[in-house]
């Protein structure tokens, strides 16, 4: 009786997602979104403030 509840198809893997400011980000210092989502969130971070000092300076 179980068999008949069981899914037949696999089921989709949901991908990490990636904002697109953090694809945008990424792009900046040259990274894919694959490996963008593999750093540790420390190192996000730090790319992150380095973008946002890099605009405070430009403007």
């Amino acid at each position: 009786m179980l068999r008949y509840f069981r899914r037949r198809r696999p089921q989709h893997r949901a991908e990490t997602p990636v904002s697109p400011q953090d694809k945008l980000i990424a792009a900046h210092h040259g990274y894919t979104p694959e490996r963008w989502a593999q750093l540790p969130a420390l190192v996000k971070q730090d790319l992150r403030e380095s973008v946002a000092w890099e605009l405070r300076e430009a403007s």
